[in-house]
């Protein structure tokens, strides 16, 4: 039950944000910035002078004055007014801010200091996951229900009452077993489904689940008596 709340729970910036950050000096040359951004192979440089932001320089700004980049410093050429956001800002005010005005990433700012950057993949990645988890997990059964065909009932309303749907199934041939079935389920907990099963009685024999594509749980239960 943690689990699902903790699911539903809106994710925040502090979840998704980089935090292992590379900083250049506003006193830096253009050269070394632009050095520091291919070899570290980053395109968003946080500029920071004693642990305090002052300003943001792209990969864009760097090649701004190409033909005085050994003379030129950091500070001609950055953003000295990056957007900030605070680490618990929910994720959907972060993408808000950079959709609307076309940031190329927000610095996470905690009581005065730089604490993380989070980038448009930092957040589509997240939505991703999130993606992912909402998406129902397929599992295979293949069960010789312990009582024979009449138990299929039982498994099918075992299915519904843990939060799942049969979705399919088929009669599979297993040697030694009078009856055998292959299910096709969509659960939220695979695992638990198996252990309700085997608590019933309906020996699991394989489980194999994907999340929101099609695989099989296998259980197979041998006769009563």
């Amino acid at each position: 039950m943690e689990r699902s709340r903790e699911k539903c729970r809106e994710g925040i910036v502090a979840d998704v944000m980089t935090k292992e950050l590379i900083t250049v000096s506003s006193r830096q040359t253009l050269a070394s910035a632009l050095q520091v951004l291919r070899t570290r192979r980053v395109s968003i440089l946080p500029v920071v002078e004693d642990g305090k932001l002052v300003g943001m320089l792209t990969e864009h700004d760097a090649c701004w004055g190409l033909s005085d980049l050994e003379r030129r410093e950091v500070g001609a050429e950055m953003d000295p007014h990056p957007e900030m956001v605070a680490p618990e800002a929910k994720l959907r005010e972060a993408a808000r801010v950079l959709l609307t005005r076309e940031r190329p990433a927000l610095c996470v700012v905690d009581h005065g200091r730089l604490a993380g950057l989070v980038t448009p993949r930092d957040l589509l990645r997240a939505s991703l996951d999130a993606l992912d988890a909402a998406l129902p997990v397929v599992t295979t059964v293949l069960t010789v229900p312990r009582g024979g065909r009449l138990a299929l009932a039982e498994i099918s309303s075992l299915i519904r009452a843990h939060g799942g749907d049969l979705l399919a199934t088929m009669r599979e041939p297993i040697e030694g077993e009078a009856e055998a079935h292959r299910l096709r389920v969509s659960t939220p907990n695979p695992d638990a489904l198996v252990a309700l099963l085997e608590a019933r009685g309906h020996r699991v024999v394989t489980s194999t689940a994907k999340r929101g594509g099609g695989v099989a749980l296998s259980a197979a239960a041998s006769p009563s008596g």
